[in-house]
C-alpha cells in the first residue's frame, strides 16, 4: 500500500510506472565531480525479517548466509555502481541503519533490532568488503527510521575498534515523532550503556531536528539542528553538533 500510495500522489518518472506488484525505485544519480549518490530501496527486495522482526538478543537468523536487504539484482548493481564511481563522494541513501547498534548492555533481552542490517550480518559484511575492495572515494551512507539521531564510523569489523574504517554513516532523528525526546540525565545511563559496546559511533541525540549538509571537494560537514521542544510553539532551533568527514581521512569527526 506504500508504494502505491507514492506512485499515486508523487510526481514520478516513467521509469517508476510499476511493473506487476513491483516498483522500481532505486536509482543512480551524478553531480559532476562532486557526488555519486546510490539511492537504494530496503523494503521490497529484502529477505523477512528473523526471529519475528523486533528487537531480540540470541537470534541465529541474523547469521543467515542467504539473507539479503537489497535483493540479488539491487545488490549487483549497487555492486556495480561502486566499482566505477569517479566523484569525490560516494553516497548511499538508504533507510535504515548499516552500522552496528548493540543494545545488550542497555536492554539485555533486545540485543539488535531485526529490521535494522544488524539482522542481516553477513549480507552488510558483503558491503563492507565490496567497499574496501572496489576503495569506492570517500564513502558517505545516509540513513534513518530509527528516530535518533547517530552519526557513526563503518567498520570491517564492528567487535574490533582498531579494525579498519571502510566509511561513515550519518543518521537523521524525527521532526516530530516520539515527542520532545531528550538528552538529559534520564537518558544518559542507557547511553552510555550503548556507547560502551559501540565505539564506531560518534554523536548521538535523542531530540527531534533535521540535519543540514554542506558538501564541498574537501570535506562532508554534518550539522545536526535540534529543538528542546515540538510540544510547544515558538522553540528555537539550536545546534546539538558538527560531524565532519574530511576527503581521504577514515572516520568522522565532532567539531
Amino acid at each position: 500500500m506504500a508504494y502505491q500510495a507514492h506512485y499515486e500522489t508523487m510526481p514520478l518518472r516513467s521509469a517508476a510506472i510499476p511493473k506487476g506488484p513491483s516498483q522500481l525505485v532505486y536509482r543512480r544519480l551524478q553531480f559532476g565531480d562532486l557526488m555519486d549518490i546510490s539511492l537504494l530501496d530496503m523494503r521490497q527486495y529484502r529477505s523477512d525479517q528473523p526471529c519475528g522482526d523486533g528487537s531480540k538478543t540470541g537470534c541465529v537468523g541474523i547469521n543467515d548466509p542467504k539473507a539479503t536487504m537489497l535483493g540479488a539484482e539491487q545488490e549487483k548493481w549497487l555492486f556495480d555502481n561502486l566499482a566505477t564511481v569517479k566523484e569525490k563522494w560516494t553516497i548511499l541513501s538508504q533507510q535504515v541503519p548499516i552500522f552496528m547498534r548493540d543494545n545488550i548492555k542497555a536492554a539485555p533481552d533486545a540485543q539488535f533490532s531485526m529490521d535494522k542490517w544488524d539482522a542481516y550480518t553477513v549480507a552488510r559484511q558483503r558491503m563492507m568488503d565490496r567497499l574496501k575492495e572496489t576503495r569506492a572515494p570517500n564513502p558517505v551512507a545516509l540513513s534513518g527510521d530509527v528516530h535518533l539521531a547517530y552519526t557513526a564510523d563503518l567498520k570491517m569489523d564492528y567487535r574490533n575498534p582498531n579494525s579498519e574504517t571502510v566509511g561513515v554513516e550519518f543518521t537523521g532523528t524525527s521532526i516530530s515523532s516520539g515527542g520532545d525526546g531528550t538528552d538529559g540525565t534520564d537518558v544518559a545511563a542507557t547511553w552510555d550503556a550503548i556507547k560502551g559496546d559501540n565505539t564506531h559511533i560518534k554523536y548521538h541525540s535523542a531530540k527531534r531536528g533535521y540535519t543540514a549538509f554542506g558538501v564541498t571537494q574537501n570535506e562532508m560537514r554534518a550539522e545536526y539542528k535540534i529543538v528542546d521542544k515540538v510540544s510547544a510553539p515558538n522553540q528555537l532551533i539550536r545546534l546539538g553538533a558538527t560531524v565532519i568527514a574530511t576527503s581521504g581521512k577514515p572516520g568522522l569527526q565532532v567539531a
